[in-house]
């Protein structure tokens, strides 16, 4: 694994256990359809969330990977896909973005932008 690569995983661990202590239910981790994936899947009364999970190690590396209008479209794409595979109401559904900034271990920033 890259050192890129590891600060991902190690994001979205955080962004897991951030999720699990306010009450969301953890349905799949990166989940594939085709060449698009969804970081976390989780579900919080009878609303099924996309996370998508972006970690950088600086704030200005972070303003700079913020999720295009091509992205969006493919999570969103993805989430569908889920939804009807899993026979869950897409209507119920809704993508969020996680973002972490993180200078050191164990010391970082957490937005959780809800509602894309």
């Amino acid at each position: 694994m890259t050192n890129k690569q590891n600060l991902g995983a190690w994001g979205e661990k955080q962004a897991l256990k951030y999720l699990l202590n306010n009450n969301y239910q953890l349905l799949a981790q990166n989940w594939r359809f085709g060449r698009k994936e969804l970081d976390l899947i989780m579900k919080l009364s009878e609303e099924i969330i996309a996370i998508e999970v972006k970690t950088r190690k600086s704030a200005f590396a972070l303003n700079h990977a913020l999720l295009s209008v091509y992205q969006l479209t493919r999570l969103r794409q993805a989430l569908r896909a889920y939804c009807y595979l899993h026979g869950y109401s897409y209507q119920k559904s809704r993508l969020d973005l996680i973002t972490l900034v993180s200078d050191r271990p164990k010391h970082f920033l957490l937005h959780h932008y809800r509602n894309l």
